[in-house]
């Protein structure tokens, strides 16, 4: 911007102070600021002019304090008098270490109909404010490394659309009340949470990212959920959790999804998935609109998550694209039981119509592997492209591999096989 000749080595806090009101114009009269010199004040003058110039010659602005070093950004929120703060303010998007005054920041903004916070804090975790739920007409909302506690007055944000949270540290009751609270949330973004259990009843929901330690998810309603990617932790005390568990997790979570497009399960989402589930064939529900599927670390020699994968792309009449990433152990998966499964047991009809793509990555050759892919060329009759990456693992096998899948009959004549190797 023109008129900010004072940028340089020689930067103060009142120039950085000035150049903050014209990049962030929170204040009205920028005359009554407490703490600037006389030379300052004569400087801010001279600017006030120029910069009525400028604007009168612009038809937008951006606004953004981010150039600004870290210590100066936060002496500057520390002077900036609240008193003075202009009507227009309706989003703060900042990076703090810390900050004295971040209360009172807050309490300023929930009395200013803020419609975005996106705020990061760095060290230890903040404790939210009561007053940063009377923030009632915002529409995003960010927090990371936060700790929430809301009142019991709180009912949730009405105008609500896109919520993130990472690294926030709330009770399961209390999320669970606050999505619920948010009619109109759309996207919802939980990430780095240990042990989550959450309940989700969201009408207007059409974006989910979880990320995390995630004990039990219940996708209870969600009819306009479109698009869900989902990265599961696993520790000790999970595994030992879901050992114990009762009731199918496939229904919990995909039990009822209309509107679903988009899929991706990570790491553990496939084994969290099988647990209760015994169901590999075509089911009442199925997932019409869903055309993108991808999972990684499918473990091939447990049946369990086998069926997991049949389960969902059996019900799945207009998948489009299927990519998967194996995490199967050679040894164990070739001396694995219902090894005859796809001669025996999986002799239903079945056509994926619309399948164009499917790409299998870190693939070790074991025999639920290749009856995978087998299964997948005989019943994809308009399938353009068949991608296999093998394990960087697979050192001595790999061809052998490459004439096993050769064999396979293809239901699709214009079917291109391609096997990558790293």
């Amino acid at each position: 911007m023109g008129f900010c000749p004072y940028i340089g080595p020689s930067l103060t806090y009142d120039h950085a102070f000035i150049l903050l009101l014209f990049r962030f114009p929170l204040i009205s009269e920028p005359s009554r600021i407490i703490g600037l010199n006389h030379s300052t004040n004569l400087l801010l003058s001279h600017l006030i002019w120029e910069e009525g110039q400028m604007r009168r010659k612009m038809t937008s602005r951006v606004d953004y304090i981010t150039d600004l070093p870290q210590s100066i950004i936060e002496t500057i929120l520390t002077k900036m008098p609240l008193r003075d703060a202009g009507p227009e303010i309706d989003h703060l998007q900042t990076y703090l270490q810390s900050s004295p005054d971040l209360d009172q920041w807050l309490l300023f903004l929930s009395r200013k109909d803020v419609k975005e916070l996106v705020l990061e804090l760095g060290g230890e975790w903040f404790k939210a404010p009561t007053c940063l739920f009377s923030c009632q007409k915002l529409v995003n909302l960010e927090l990371f490394r936060w700790a929430l506690n809301p009142p019991l007055s709180f009912k949730g944000f009405p105008y609500l659309k896109h919520l993130s949270f990472q690294q926030v540290l709330v009770g399961s009751e209390a999320l669970q009340n606050l999505i619920t609270g948010c009619i109109l949330l759309e996207t919802l973004n939980l990430s780095y949470y240990d042990s989550l259990e959450l309940t989700i009843c969201s009408p207007n929901l059409k974006f989910l990212i979880l990320e995390g330690e995630i004990k039990d998810i219940f996708l209870k309603y969600a009819p306009k959920l479109v698009a869900i990617t989902v990265s599961m932790y696993m520790t000790d005390d999970l595994a030992q959790h879901f050992g114990q568990s009762s009731g199918c997790k496939f229904d919990k979570f995909l039990g009822n999804l209309p509107s679903l497009q988009r899929l991706i399960g990570r790491s553990y989402f496939t084994e969290y998935m099988s647990i209760g589930n015994n169901t590999f064939g075509k089911t009442e529900m199925k997932y019409g609109k869903l055309k993108f599927i991808e999972l990684s670390q499918v473990s091939f020699e447990h049946m369990k998550e086998l069926k997991v994968v049949l389960r969902l792309i059996l019900n799945s009449p207009n998948l489009e694209e299927l990519q998967i990433a194996g995490s199967s152990n050679s040894s164990s998966a070739r001396e694995a039981p219902d090894l005859d499964f796809w001669e025996k047991e999986c002799e239903f009809e079945c056509k994926f119509e619309h399948l164009k793509m499917v790409k299998m990555m870190d693939m070790s050759g074991v025999p639920h592997e290749i009856g995978f892919i087998g299964f997948m060329l005989g019943n994809s009759p308009v399938l353009e492209t068949m991608s296999i990456t093998p394990s960087v693992y697979m050192t001595e096998d790999r061809l052998k591999f490459l004439i096993e899948l050769t064999k396979f009959k293809r239901a699709s004549s214009e079917a291109e096989m391609i096997f990558v190797q790293d």
